[in-house]
């Protein structure tokens, strides 16, 4: 014996695409340029891809102080920050 039940089956319509993307549905990504190397990086990176240096503020390895992006060295405790290592 052999039973068979219906399953139902839904299929909706899609709106007509008129060839031409929402603005709305469109990913906005700001982007910055690295002062070091001048690539264009993703406004939230941190660090240039490129060359590695600095794009926002940071906190320095030895002492846990935010540094500057622009800083050689921390003002705290005088420890190398990564744009004064790439030197």
């Amino acid at each position: 014996m052999c039973f068979h039940r219906a399953i139902p089956l839904t299929i909706s319509k899609s709106k007509p695409s008129s060839g031409h993307a929402n603005p709305a549905d469109i990913p906005i990504t700001s982007t910055q340029k690295c002062v070091e190397c001048g690539q264009m990086v993703k406004s939230e990176f941190k660090w240039c891809p490129r060359c590695g240096a600095p794009l926002k503020d940071h906190p320095c390895a030895y002492c846990g102080q935010l540094l500057k992006a622009s800083e050689m060295v921390c003002v705290y405790c005088g420890g190398p920050s990564p744009k004064s290592r790439m030197k």
